[in-house]
């Protein structure tokens, strides 16, 4: 595959440029859209789509202009044409390329060519995806959808919108998903309609891109999905609500706590996180020694994050000395959060015995903690043998020295 990966770049990029060798701001013009068509058509599929998530992408930015990364024996012409294959297309010729591309019977062919057209601010990429999306094949119209949301065009929500209608059901969650990448708040309701789809990958898409949008509209209406039949739904309905950041989703999220999917219960809890409502903490603070360490740290975050939470809950605290360093200063972070001065012993604790980074951040923590009860974790830092955590202290405790 990876000689497949080198001929494609040499076959696109060995394309004669019409631009002049001093323009380094131009993009592929039409006959390296027309060569790199070409050659994905003819390329394995897999190596096909592993290429097209490279666009857009920089493909490493500073280091790739810079040669650094590069190996030794790439000749520089060949880095100058991979340069120029990285940014957007600006030869309006291309334009008429990449809408034939749309109709490729390839559809890694089709999503290249859509993003390219998506990317491209060359005159006529954006009507010429959104007659894309109005044309007779399904397979079309999915792709001018994904090349608008690539585009972020906001003049084609209404016809986004009109397309969510749409007989084919992939046609109507790549629009969906548009709608979610334009952001644009005239999408709410028509996206909610989707919610009783009967296809889980369009109701999927929709929570997605309500979540997107953050409208508060949507809320009510995705709080039932967190108990729809598709795990996926479920997840991203969860997701969606922490987005939108509406308190009243918590009573919707805390059950999802007590999930038995790991990915579910991660999703709540990073949710009520977002949302900041103290009610959450007595579930948070329940799994806080979850079996999966990403929904322990999730909690633990989340517990820092709430608004009004004043005391430190003791599986936080227990946390500060958790074997596994990201726990470890996870908890750390949301006790200095909290700014609980009951929180001090266990600092002072978990700070006895503990690596240098880890010292600091407790010193940083303590810092954010008001009543003096910090004082004495302080003072010992004051003879840390790290000059960073004795600066740290000092700064914490006023001394100019």
């Amino acid at each position: 595959m990876l000689i497949r990966v080198t001929v494609f770049a040499a076959t696109a990029l060995a394309v004669p440029q019409q631009h002049g060798p001093g323009d380094r701001r131009a993009g592929p013009d039409a006959a390296q859209v027309t060569a790199l068509l070409a050659t994905l058509e003819r390329t394995d599929p897999v190596v096909c789509e592993m290429a097209v998530d490279a666009f857009g992408h920089g493909w490493y930015g500073w280091v790739r202009a810079s040669g650094v990364g590069a190996l030794g024996e790439v000749p520089e012409s060949q880095r100058e044409a991979q340069a120029r294959m990285r940014r957007s297309v600006t030869d309006p010729k291309a334009v008429p390329v990449l809408a034939s591309g749309l109709a490729s019977a390839s559809a890694c062919v089709r999503r290249a060519s859509a993003s390219l057209l998506g990317e491209s601010k060359a005159p006529g990429a954006d009507e010429a995806l959104r007659t894309a999306l109005s044309g007779k094949s399904p397979q079309v119209r999915e792709a001018g959808a994904y090349g608008l949301g690539t585009a972020e065009d906001r003049e084609s929500v209404p016809a986004l919108v009109d397309a969510l209608d749409d007989k084919d059901p992939n046609v109507v969650a790549m629009s969906a998903w548009a709608l979610g990448q334009i952001e644009d708040p005239r999408a709410v309701m028509p996206l909610v309609k989707l919610l009783r789809s009967p296809e889980p990958n369009v109701r999927a898409s929709a929570v997605w891109a309500l979540g997107e949008i953050e409208d508060k509209r949507a809320t009510e209406p995705l709080i039932p999905m967190l108990k729809d039949p598709d795990p996926v739904v479920q997840v991203s309905a969860a997701e969606a609500l922490g987005q939108i950041e509406d308190p009243r989703a918590v009573p919707g999220l805390m059950p999802l706590l007590k999930s038995s999917d790991a990915d579910l219960r991660l999703a709540a809890a990073e949710a009520l996180g977002q949302i900041e409502d103290a009610r959450a903490a007595e579930g948070l603070t329940a799994v806080v020694n979850d079996a999966d360490p990403r929904v322990r740290r999730a909690a633990i975050e989340a517990l820092g994050q709430l608004e009004g939470l004043e005391q430190a809950p003791k599986p936080l605290l227990a946390a500060l000395q958790d074997p596994d360093p990201e726990i470890r200063d996870a908890a750390i972070e949301s006790v200095g959060e909290i700014g609980d001065p009951a929180a001090m012993p266990a600092l002072q604790r978990a700070y006895t015995g503990a690596d240098v980074e880890t010292r600091l951040r407790i010193v940083e923590a303590a810092e954010q903690i008001d009543g003096g009860g910090a004082s004495g974790l302080l003072m010992t830092a004051l003879k840390d043998p790290d000059p960073r955590i004795r600066k740290k202290a000092a700064e914490a405790l006023g001394d100019s020295d």
